[in-house]
C-alpha cells in the first residue's frame, strides 16, 4: 500500500500588535496551515531570516528592537514545504537626548537648548522657582530664551502614540548684570606716597 500525505498549506499569521513601542514584545499566531510540521522565521530587512522560537502555533516574539518581519514554514516528511504570508511588527522609539543647553548665564542674555536627537511630538517649558511656566513652546529641535535674574528649570519632553512619554529636565541659573560703581575720593590731590579714601 501507498500513503499519500496531504499538502502543505501555508495558513495565516496575526500578532496581538501591528505596531508597537521598541523593546516590546508580541504574541504571534499562525492557523489554518496543513502540516506536520511547523517553524517561525524572522527578518529585520525582509531579506534575511533566521529561525527562532521553536514550533508552537502561538509565540511570543520576543522584544523587537527594529521593525521586525515573520512567516511560518510548513513542511511533512515527503511534500515541498510552503511558507505563509509575512506578517510585519512595526517597532516605533521614542528617543530624547538633549545636545546643549545654556544654563549659565546673565540676565536678559540669549540662551539655547537644542536637541541632538528625538522621536515624536516635543514640547519645550521653562519654570522659575515658584513653578509658574515663564515660557514654553511646541515642537521644534530647540528654543531660546532671555531671562531675568532666578532660578529655572528647563524641562523637554517627547511623546509618541505607543510609547510612554520621555522627559529632561536641566537647571538654569541666570545671574544679575555686575552693576558699575561712581567713586568719590576724599581729596582731589594727594602727595607722592599719601595713602586716599575712596567710597561708592
Amino acid at each position: 500500500s501507498v500513503f499519500v500525505e496531504s499538502k502543505n498549506q501555508p495558513g495565516s499569521i496575526t500578532a496581538s500588535e501591528e505596531v508597537i513601542c521598541s523593546n516590546s514584545s508580541v504574541l504571534l499566531s499562525v492557523s489554518g496551515y496543513v502540516g506536520q510540521n511547523l517553524r517561525w522565521e524572522k527578518s529585520e530587512n525582509e531579506i534575511d531570516f533566521v529561525s527562532f522560537a521553536g514550533n508552537q502555533a502561538n509565540i511570543s516574539s520576543g522584544n523587537l528592537a527594529k521593525s521586525t518581519t515573520f512567516r511560518a514554514i510548513i513542511s511533512n516528511a515527503t511534500c515541498e514545504e510552503v511558507y505563509s504570508e509575512k506578517r510585519i511588527v512595526v517597532a516605533t522609539s521614542n528617543n530624547l537626548v538633549l545636545d546643549t543647553v545654556t544654563n549659565n548665564l546673565c540676565e536678559k542674555e540669549i540662551g539655547y537648548a537644542r536637541l541632538e536627537s528625538a522621536d515624536g511630538d516635543i514640547t519645550w517649558a521653562i519654570l522659575n522657582n515658584d513653578g509658574d511656566t515663564v515660557k514654553s513652546q511646541l515642537g521644534g529641535a530647540s528654543i531660546a530664551y532671555s531671562l531675568a535674574t532666578g532660578n529655572y528649570v528647563l524641562h523637554v519632553s517627547s511623546r509618541t502614540d505607543f510609547c510612554s512619554p520621555q522627559k529632561k529636565a536641566v537647571e538654569i541659573i541666570v545671574h544679575g548684570k555686575p552693576v558699575a560703581l561712581n567713586l568719590t575720593a576724599d581729596r582731589d590731590t594727594v602727595c607722592e606716597g599719601a595713602a586716599l579714601l575712596l567710597s561708592g
